[in-house]
């Protein structure tokens, strides 16, 4: 069985600890929802040439928007951060 996780709970993992249980160099690629980009100045920014893409620290922190999935793995390694897709 599944437990389900209730924010603030005992046991719940907080930012510090996600960021500590991967690599300091690991970041996550997910792509983001047109909804999301209207409300980030720096999606804004972009030419838009299709889908936007985020790049995450484990603990969630955004830490880059950028046009396409290619150029979110590109610049991750370009800064030498290991990235990994999240869908």
């Amino acid at each position: 069985m599944i437990a389900k996780h209730t924010p603030g709970a005992a046991g719940a993992i907080t930012a510090e600890a996600l960021l500590a249980l991967g690599t300091p160099d690991t970041v996550y690629v997910r792509p983001l929802a047109a909804d999301e980009a209207e409300g980030i100045p720096e999606a804004q920014s972009l030419a838009r040439t299709g889908q936007l893409y985020a790049i995450h620290q484990a603990d969630g922190t955004r830490l880059a928007i950028v046009n396409g999935r290619t150029a979110a793995f590109v610049t991750a390694r370009q800064n030498d951060m290991e990235p990994v897709s999240v869908h």
